[in-house]
């Protein structure tokens, strides 16, 4: 039994209200779903079935409407404001999603559809995802693995995690890391203001590769023979390559420009006051880096794992207080 379906389950039996339900749907179809509080879990399954659990306050209520092709969840509360909700979901590996909401909680695996999520005060993490994955969230983390197609990840105040992924990766945080893993791509663009950028990957022909940040390093493994034209702007960072290079001043001794190889991909490198690394594949500095980028993205997973107990605790508190009244009543 996996961690949400446990919590349910603690969840009815604390008193929360249960709602249960399926609908046949066919290719094409997507799910919309609004949820202003608490956790969502989207799992794959093999039936041509959405398969929909909620655990929530007595006084609220889960509406699902279809629309066309779209199958829309949402929540109301009677003579109330708005509750947690915590969903439980299967669906077609083939389904996309759009997935919204306020305080939200957000993981979806084996789905190779679309997927959409936008939160504010919660982490994200998805598994899986072809064509556009698009994950954003303002104040948690988010991580996405194994995703063939566009990722476009962002969060403001916390980290953003790719790995695996085939296919453009944009990646974006304000204050935070961006830890970019084992990436297949002609176009990676990575910025953050006030963290640091790890990145390892092949240049492939034709490629564009763009790292910014203001405060923080920037680190790229790359494989032993690169092929690009790569060039360097910093105020008053360090540049380093375990590569000889042969370097062309720019913009008054400020920036620098270099060729690797046949200088086939473009690799545009950007920090105001941080390192920025240029480190060959298999050295040991480049095993240093990539094993503290490892414990990076074991830390933003256990910071989204706190969240998820948070959320937890925060519906068994509104189920008890709920009770209470209903005693007193």
């Amino acid at each position: 039994m996996n961690f949400i379906a446990a919590t349910f389950l603690s969840l009815l039996a604390s008193g929360a209200a249960q709602t249960d339900t399926a609908f046949t749907v066919s290719p094409g179809t997507r799910l919309n779903l609004f949820n202003f509080g608490g956790r969502v879990e989207v799992r794959a399954w093999p039936e041509n079935q959405v398969r929909i659990r909620a655990a929530h306050t007595p006084l609220t209520v889960i509406e699902i409407q279809r629309k066309g092709p779209v199958l829309q969840v949402s929540s109301r509360a009677r003579q109330a404001p708005a509750r947690t909700v915590d969903y439980d979901i299967h669906v077609p590996a083939w389904l996309s999603l759009n997935i919204t909401g306020i305080n939200n909680d957000v993981s979806v695996e084996g789905v190779d559809g679309e997927v959409l999520v936008e939160t504010v005060r919660g982490g994200v993490q998805v598994k899986g995802g072809k064509g556009l994955v698009s994950l954003r969230s303002l104040e948690g983390g988010v991580r996405v693995e194994g995703a063939r197609g566009r990722v476009q990840a962002s969060s403001v105040n916390d980290g953003v995690v790719v790995l695996d992924a085939h296919g453009d990766v944009v990646a974006n945080t304000v204050n935070g890391n961006i830890l970019l893993g084992r990436i297949v791509s002609d176009l990676v663009e990575a910025s953050s203001a006030n963290g640091d950028l790890i990145w390892d990957g092949d240049f492939k022909k034709s490629g564009r590769y763009q790292f910014g940040t203001h405060n923080g390093d920037i680190v790229v493994v790359t494989s032993a023979r690169p092929n690009a034209t790569v060039s360097v702007e910093t105020f008053s960072g360090d540049f380093e390559s375990s590569f000889p290079v042969e370097v062309r001043r720019t913009r008054g001794g400020q920036g620098m420009s270099f060729t690797l190889g046949d200088g086939s991909a473009v690799v545009d490198f950007e920090s105001f006051q941080g390192a920025i690394r240029l480190l060959e594949a298999g050295s040991a500095e480049a095993q240093r880096v990539l094993q503290l980028r490892e414990r990076s993205v074991e830390e933003l997973r256990r910071r989204l794992e706190r969240r998820s107990r948070e959320l937890e605790r925060q519906i068994e508190r509104q189920v008890e207080r709920r009770r209470s009244s209903d005693d007193d009543e």
